[in-house]
């Protein structure tokens, strides 16, 4: 039994125009970036349960800070990744609302380079920093208040909670 062949939703007989292609892109992007938010909520929630297992097994070493300072390092990385998402996405709305030309916009035609869609790699290999910018943009990921509360309160919670022994 012959079976057509399955098309490919990215291939069509029309052409795609620009302003198309950047909202898929933009879609596409935003997807992305709300499931780096889904799983650095996973993280916190990693370093929470770390924190509340050894409480309830009377187990409150250093090595439960240092699983909580190791999620946090790893909750600064996605932030990392998904702030380069953010940076994307807010040059797409600004190409999207050019060529759409309905709706007022602050950035004046001469503020902004008109950019290729479908180039987030381009992109982000060209705003690519040094190992210590790279190390820098975690550091400021990891000190945002969003990140930064959950991981404060959770180690003075266990070196309180050694003090008291």
């Amino acid at each position: 039994m012959n079976q057509p062949p399955l098309e490919n939703p990215l291939v069509s007989e029309q052409p795609i125009n620009q302003q198309q292609a950047w909202m898929a892109e933009w879609s596409l992007l935003h997807q992305q970036y709300q499931t780096f938010e889904n799983y650095a909520l996973l993280i916190k929630l990693v370093a929470i349960t770390a924190v509340a297992v050894g409480f309830i097994m009377g187990y409150i070493s250093w090595g439960i800070p240092g699983v909580v300072l190791i999620c946090w390092l790893t909750e600064a990385v996605w932030k990392t990744y998904q702030g380069r998402t953010e940076a994307d996405l807010l040059s797409l709305e600004t190409q999207i609302r050019r060529l759409d030309g309905t709706h007022s916009n602050d950035v004046t035609d001469e503020s902004i380079e008109q950019q290729a869609p479908m180039q987030l790699y381009t992109r982000w290999n060209e705003g690519r920093a040094s190992v210590t910018g790279l190390i820098g943009e975690y550091v400021s990921a990891g000190k945002q208040p969003t990140v930064a509360i959950t991981y404060i309160l959770l180690v003075a919670l266990i070196l309180l909670a050694k003090a008291v022994r």
